[in-house]
């Protein structure tokens, strides 16, 4: 039976009568948590969430607010008073 490398660090190797008492062994949860591969591609992400949401909703927002300023100052520029 051929188990991928890091599928046996992680599970280990069941062995004929080995107990099985869980799918993990003792320890794995231990490892999985202070595993920090990808921690700053994480840090990142939300880095740039917590910038990028709130200027595009304010790019939004300020876009809607000129298109409505722009359209009142066209039609009282266009009044037929002289």
């Amino acid at each position: 039976m051929n188990i991928a490398p890091e599928t046996k660090r992680l599970f280990g190797t069941l062995r004929k009568g080995a107990p099985k008492t869980g799918m993990l062994r003792k320890g794995t949860l231990r490892k999985i948590l202070s595993d920090q591969r990808g921690q700053v591609t994480i840090e990142y992400t939300l880095v740039l969430v917590a910038f990028g949401l709130p200027m595009a909703t304010t790019f939004v927002w300020l876009g809607r607010l000129l298109t409505e300023y722009y359209r009142m100052i066209t039609f009282i520029e266009t009044l037929p008073f002289p």
